[in-house]
């Protein structure tokens, strides 16, 4: 059986202000940054054969 396992980026600018960032491709910030290192081992873990992600460099810079 598959598994989908959600993932949300680290966290930007917009979501400090409060600001919706919908298609806005803004990148993830010094602490979002930490965060994507931090959870990588977690997520590496999970042994996921495929990671799929959005264009936008929040959602890349994460997934990488």
């Amino acid at each position: 059986m598959s598994e989908l396992i959600l993932w949300r980026h680290g966290l930007t600018d917009y979501n400090v202000a409060g600001r919706v960032q919908g298609q806005v491709d803004i990148c993830l910030n010094e602490t979002g940054l930490a965060q994507a290192r931090a959870a990588a081992p977690a997520l590496a873990a999970l042994s996921p054969s495929r990671i799929v992600s959005s264009p936008l460099e929040r959602a890349q810079s994460t997934a990488a």
